[in-house]
């Protein structure tokens, strides 16, 4: 078959632990797994655990694995069956991990607005910018969304813009661990970036 050689070519680039190569088959199968782990995970667990997560961690482990020279694999077909046999088993622990121990989601409330990372050093003036502020602002936004994905940018903007995290979630159409993620994300270019200025 003519598609072998190309298999065989970045497989053993994933061997190598090659990132094009990592990339290339993330581009390839990433939507698929996403649908797939969302179509796994219950509604309860998906308030928990976002759909990308999950399909984040599946290739992690994957390209890991793979790297150790684990699988034998013979072509594209053989690779998404690994694919979708990981990312099944991980919505399974979720849902385990979720719905044992006594963990019951229908009982779980988020923490009252103080105690939520949502104030854990983020202020907001409610005031208009300087024009100079405007500016500072302006060039920290581009900064800031630099590299993401474009849901990441709208969750990025909204954080900025001093939206709730519940309101957040519904706008964007993700999970309160998804913001927060990219909100730790903010914060550790922000610390960063002061730290370069030497403030």
């Amino acid at each position: 078959m003519s598609g072998e050689p190309d298999f065989e070519l970045v497989l053993e680039q994933l061997r190598r632990r090659d990132e094009e190569a990592a990339t290339q088959v993330f581009m390839r199968f990433a939507q698929q797994l996403i649908k797939l782990a969302a179509n796994h995970l219950d509604s309860r667990v998906r308030q928990k655990v976002d759909a990308e997560d999950v399909v984040q961690s599946v290739f992690r482990t994957a390209f890991s694995r793979l790297g150790k020279g684990q699988f034998e694999l013979e072509n594209w077909d053989s690779l998404w069956g690994l694919l979708t046999r990981i990312t099944v088993r991980k919505c399974g622990k979720w849902a385990d991990y979720y719905h044992t121990r006594a963990r019951n989601l229908n009982r779980e409330v988020s923490p009252p607005q103080g105690e939520s990372e949502l104030n854990n050093g983020w202020e907001f003036i409610d005031r208009e910018p300087s024009p100079s502020e405007a500016a500072i602002l302006a060039e920290t936004l581009e900064r800031v969304i630099h590299g993401l994905d474009f849901r990441e940018q709208q969750i990025a903007t909204l954080i900025l813009e001093g939206v709730p995290v519940p309101e957040i979630t519904t706008r964007i159409g993700c999970t309160q661990s998804k913001v927060y993620r990219v909100m730790k994300m903010i914060r550790n270019r922000l610390e960063r970036w002061h730290g370069e200025n030497g403030n």
